[in-house]
This record gives structure tokens, sequence and C-alpha cells, in this order.
């Protein structure tokens, strides 16, 4: 049974969201953008698979996530090539031959002054510490030697003890400082080169690469199957060898591998070519770093006169080659230009002249004639669709334009917000578009003959947050059609009530029973309003009255004593303008506290307005270049004022200002009471959207908390129709 190329299951990518000092202070959770959420799909030889969706859906993630660009999450991607004729390569890095060489010598240096050098006259590199540190000293020259040997000659087993040898260099430099620093920088650089993902993968392979026909991303790194691959390690063997997985994250000759068989071209060819060289040397570039790959196809074709290492006329004939490929004709005179001089529907075609130089055969093309003029975009088409034909190419087209995806796609997979909704023929969706989403899409499209038009029913508001999407089907909040059980959630209902607001008549009623939107949070399934405490909140509120007068009794002493005696009461550190500004905040302070303490109404800006003024005067107080203690109780004073009040003016308390109440009643006990709160939600849901009025599972309000719970959504899984189409909806 023939296998796909590519299989994705349950692929995730997400992306951590930045959080500010103070936020991750404060806590709340990590948050990360969900760029794509549990797809799952094939791509078979030889066809072209479409991945469609609307911008900031993650196709191109998913595109990157095919090359090891962008790290998963969670799930794994299996990319499997044929067998074919293939060139064994074998690699020794540069880096690992100077870290040999460094550590012979190293080895030399430490074992002949302990042989030859009496005792006590030792090198100051040496530990002077006698006899025991000339043993310590001959051990690791010893096991320098030996592992640098075995590094050299590619033991898989070798690399995992070395990084312990060099972490024993490094103590041995910290016991000979300061002489030791040289010593201790060249250990750690080897013991950090041992452990990067390029030389990792490839001392796992002894050296050798090629062949390697399946390749497997997963959240670890990626790993490789290869032809007549060996049984499963031992425990010993996975303990010296380390995992099979290498990090995607910088440079591995795996990955190396991978894409000269995975090939992608970039959506803006302005950016993916560089201004600095030519388009031949773009071009040779690509072509120098998979040259084994490229003699393997050559042969696999029967030209067997592709010399075994590249060389400049190699290079250039092969590069004039592929600018003629992609009908950059005479390829002679495009290969000197720099980008800058040729138009924009050439570089694209540079682009993938440079991606065919490997001779790959899967190629991911994210929007390739999304930036083209439109005449030049049914030429890049037709010539992508040419290569295919002439190199066997399979493609993940990667675009938002369903006409172009009509025109080059054989199967077609519509995304929105991380997830792929439908999937299938090209011919069958387009047809007969199943999910609601993909039948606004195909709407969408405009239409230039006016007896074919047609109402349309395009989706309604916004796409959702990547950050918190929508719980169950993702486009439900939008969708023409949605069910009761698609997965509505409390902050449907917050959504329901802002929109309400944008009527001022209605505004003016939700206030007065339900409070502003802004007082309600929503968490999963609930939305709820919790009153804030008004006992609480008249203990806050008698504090600052307090604080407040006590102020004003011991400025006005203060005051008094300064203009009446000449003494000053509270110490030569508190000037009168000081004191009297500050016995004028306070008095100020004071009304607005007594007032608060009889819950009365009260404006917020005002009492924001005092806040920010005490905060203000407070550092002024502070910076001050005399400062007393009692100059400092004043600004400590001012300060806690400040803060005090803005506690008080939180949005979850803030209706407490904004409205008078009669003493010992809450908002819900003026409005009528819970029974009548809870009539009234009942209501307003009348009005809305009749899904979510019918997803509303129960209202309960209390004297001190109105909850308004939806029910439970039913569970949402791709379903297989009965022509080969995967739709992920509860329609069907």
């Amino acid at each position: 049974m023939a296998e796909p190329l590519v299989r994705a299951r349950n692929l995730k990518i997400h992306y951590p969201l930045f959080k500010g000092f103070v936020q991750r202070l404060l806590g709340g959770g990590s948050l990360v953008v969900r760029a794509v959420d549990g797809v799952a799909f094939d791509v078979w030889p030889g066809e072209v698979f479409g991945l469609v969706g609307e911008s900031g859906c993650g196709k191109t993630t998913t595109g990157r996530a095919l090359l090891g660009l962008t790290p998963i999450t969670d799930g794994e991607v299996v990319v499997r090539f044929p067998e074919g004729e293939t060139v064994r390569e074998y690699v020794r890095p540069p880096g690992l031959r100077l870290a040999c060489l460094f550590w012979w010598v190293l080895a030399a240096a430490y074992a002949i002054p302990v042989l030859l050098v009496p005792a006590g006259t030792f090198p100051p590199y040496i530990p002077p510490f006698g006899r025991a540190a000339a043993t310590a000293v001959l051990v690791a020259a010893a096991l320098q030697t030996v592992f640098a040997f075995a590094l050299f000659r590619m033991k898989p087993w070798s690399r995992r003890p070395a990084r312990i040898v060099a972490a024993y260099g490094i103590l041995l430099g910290i016991l000979a400082l300061p002489w030791g620093l040289f010593l201790i920088a060249l250990q750690s650089a080897i013991l950090i080169y041992l452990g990067t993902p390029g030389l990792v993968g490839l001392i796992r392979r002894s050296g050798w690469l090629l062949p390697a026909t399946r390749f497997v991303l997963h959240p670890m790194g990626i790993s490789e199957e290869l032809v007549g691959a060996e049984t499963p390690l031992s425990l010993a063997e996975r303990l010296l060898l380390g995992p099979p997985a290498v990090s995607t994250r910088g440079f591995s000759w795996i990955l190396r591998q991978l894409r000269s068989k995975v090939q992608i071209v970039y959506q803006d060819p302005h950016a993916a070519l560089s201004p600095a060289i030519t388009v031949g040397e773009a071009i040779e570039h690509a072509l120098a770093a998979h040259w084994s790959t490229v003699v393997a196809a050559e042969r696999a074709v029967g030209n067997t006169d592709v010399p075994p290492n590249p060389t400049r006329e190699a290079l250039r004939e092969r590069a004039n080659r592929l600018l003629d490929d992609v009908g950059l004709r005479p390829p002679e005179q495009f290969y000197a230009k720099q980008p800058a001089e040729i138009s924009g529907g050439q570089k694209q075609r540079v682009v993938i002249a440079r991606s065919l130089a490997p001779r790959p055969l899967l190629l991911i093309a994210d929007e390739p004639v999304a930036l083209l003029d439109m005449s030049i975009r049914a030429k890049v088409l037709e010539l992508l669709l040419e290569l295919k034909r002439k190199y066997g190419l399979t493609y993940v087209f990667i675009t938002h334009d369903l006409a172009t995806a009509k025109l080059v796609c054989d199967r077609i997979a519509i995304m929105y917000l991380g997830r792929i909704v439908e999937s299938g023929p090209s011919a069958r969706i387009f047809g007969d578009p199943k999910h609601p989403y993909t039948q606004a899409l195909l709407q969408a499209i405009p239409n230039p003959d006016p007896q074919k038009r047609r109402p349309k029913v395009l989706p309604k508001g916004e796409v959702p947050s990547a950050v918190s999407p929508p719980a169950g089907c993702r486009f439900h909040p939008r969708c023409p059609v949605a069910l009761p059980t698609c997965g509505w959630e409390g902050r449907d209902f917050l959504a329901y009530l802002e929109e309400r607001g944008l009527d001022p008549a209605r505004a003016r009623v939700d206030e007065e029973v339900l409070g502003r939107p802004q007082e309600w949070t929503a968490d999963g399934l609930i939305a709820q309003r919790r009153l804030p405490d008004i006992p609480l909140f008249v203990v806050l509120a008698v504090s600052w009255f307090a604080l407040s007068a006590s102020s004003v009794i011991v400025l006005a002493s203060h005051l008094h004593s300064l203009r009446g005696f000449g003494y000053a009461l509270l110490g030569a550190g508190v000037p009168g303008w000081a004191a009297a500004a500050v016995l004028g905040l306070s008095i100020l302070g004071s009304f607005i506290a007594l007032n608060l303490t009889w819950l009365r109404r009260t404006p917020r800006a005002v009492v924001l307005g005092l806040a920010g003024v005490d905060f203000l005067f407070s550092l002024l107080l502070i910076v001050s270049p005399v400062v007393g203690p009692f100059r400092i109780a004043m600004a400590l004073h001012l300060l806690f004022d400040s803060l005090l009040v803005l506690v008080m003016t939180r949005p979850s308390v803030s209706s407490l200002l904004a409205r008078s109440h009669r003493p010992g009643l809450s908002i819900i006990e003026e409005a009528g009471g819970p029974s009548v709160v809870a009539s009234y939600i009942r209501s307003i849901l009348v009005d809305a959207w009749a899904p979510m009025a019918q997803a509303v599972q129960d209202v309960s309000a209390s004297k001190d908390s109105i909850i308004v719970r939806f029910g439970e959504p039913e569970r949402l899984a791709p379903k297989v129709l009965e022509d080969d189409r995967v739709v992920e909806c509860l329609l069907y």
C-alpha cells in the first residue's frame, strides 16, 4: 500500500506571549498564541495539496513546520521519501578537528612537565597542590588523549563522556587561577560545541550522511529512520548516545538532509534574496550546500559526469541550467545581475530556481504569487506546474486566494484559527462546500457577471484571538448556522452585553440592573458579576477619612504655631507652603471619604484626580533636597492615600462610586431582588442570537453575585464523509 509523502497528526505550534515584569510578578499564568492547534493531513506523492485560509489562520506556520523552521509544541510530522540512488558522504567538521587538536596539545602540556619536571616547579597552569594535583593532571591528559582519538574517529559513544572530560578540565582550570582562565575558556567552548545539534546528529551517524528516507519532526526535535536501521539501543547505549532526536534550533546535519528534500518558495522575493550577491551566486550557495544530493540526482538520470566535489565550472553550469528552466533566458545575462536590477516576477523565478537547486521532492509554495501583478501570476503558476511535471515535484501550496487554489490544487484543506475545518478533493469542495466557513469563503469571491450575482451570507464580527480561541468549533461565534451545542461560553454573553451598550437607551437600563459590562468576568462556561463587599468598602472609606482628618488637625496646628509663635511644631523640615498644600489635600480627601462612607454618589473622575495629585505631590516631597522626618511622613501619607483610592476605584467596586445606595442594601436588592435580576437577564436573551440564547443553561442571582451558566458543548471531531471529504462541523 502506498504511503503519503507527508503525514501530520495532531500538529500543534504555540508561541509564548511575552509578559512584562510586573505582569509576571502578579501572576496570571503563561499565555501562548495557538497558531496551529491540532491539525492532521496527508500529502501524497505527485499531488498539489493546498492550505487555504485568511491571514492569521496558521497555514504559513504549518508549512514552516514541515521544514523544521518552526519548533513543534505537540504532535508529529512524518516526512517519508522513496529510496533511490544515493551518495554516501563522510563529514568530519573542522570544529571537531580543532577540539581534538587542542586536547592532544593540552595532554602533552600536562603530561610532560609532570613526568619530567621535579615536584614544586610545575608550570603555573597546573594546580599548585603537589602530587595530588599532578595525579589529577595525568588523569586528565590520559582521558583527553583517548576521547580526542575517539571523537576524531567519529565514534557515537564518545560524545557524552567527552563532555564530562571537558567539565573535568574546567575544574582543573579553576584550581589553577589566574593562569587557568585560558584553559577554562577553551574547555567551556569544547563542552558547548559537543552539545550543539549539528554535531550531535552527525556523531550519531559516525560521520556518514545519506541515505535517509524518513524524518520525524516532534516536540523534542527531529529524528530519522535510516535505510537498514539497527535494532533498538540498549540502556547503556542510550546513556552514552543520548536521545535520538536532534533539536531543530540551529544548524544540524539531519536538518540539512531534510532540507535537501524539502524546500520553500517564500512569499516575498525581495526579502528572500540578498542584495549583496548576484543572482548566480545565490543559486550557487544552495548548490554547494547540497552538492551530494545534486550528484545523486544527476546519477539517477544517467549523468555520470558530475564531479563528486563542487567545482566552479560545475556550479556555474548547474546555476545557468536552473535559470533557463525557470524561464530567465539567456541565463548568462541574468547570472551576473544583482536582485535590484530585475523585476519582482523575475525575482520570484530566481527564488524558485534556488529552491530547485538541491533537487527536492517536496516544495512548500508559501503564497508564491501574492505580491505579483495579475499579468505575472498566471505565468508563474504555469511555470510551477511545468516544473512539477519536469522534476516530479510534490507541492504544498499555501494561499488565501481560492481562485488560485482552484486552478492549481488537487486537494484542498481549509484552515481557520489554527484548525482544518474541511479538506478534500478540490473539485468537490468548490462544487459542494460543506462547512459554513468554506461556503462563506466561496461567496466572498467577486463575480463580474451581474446576471449571476446572488445574496451573500458572510460571517459577522472579527476573527477571535488565537491566544484564547473559542471553545468547541472555532467558527461558531461568526457562523450563520451555529447550533446551541457549538461551544458557547461566558465571554459570548459579555460580548452581547457590550453589543447592547451601543444603544444608549438599552445601555442605561442594563447598567441600572446589571452594572457595566466591564464589571463582569468570564471563566469558561460561566459569566458572572460578583458585587463588591460593602462593609469592606466602608472600612476603607472610614480609614481614609480618619487618616485625612488626623492630618488636617496636625497640619493646622503646625501652621498656627508657625504663624502665631514662629515655632515649627513639626520641625524645620516642613515649610509653611508644603504644610498648607498638604492641609488642602487632606481637607478635600476627608470630605470625599466622608461622602463615600455613607455610600453617596461620587464622580469617579474626582476621586481618581485626587489620587493622582496626592501621588505627584508625594513624589515632590520625597525628591526635595531638604528632607526631615515629618516631611517624609507627609510624603508617605499622601502616597498611602493615592494607593488606597486606587484600590477603592477598581472596576469591581466602581459601581459604589457611580450611584448612591441605601445603607444595608446591595445593588441587586435595589434593583428589585435576585429574582427580578434573573428575570431581566432572561428577557434580554430573547433579543440575543438564538443559538447563544438557547445555549444558556441557568441564570441565577443572589445578594452578592449574578451568574449566567452555559451548557457543555458537544464533542467536536473531524468526520469523514462519503465523498472522500473530512469536515469538522456538528452539522454533519
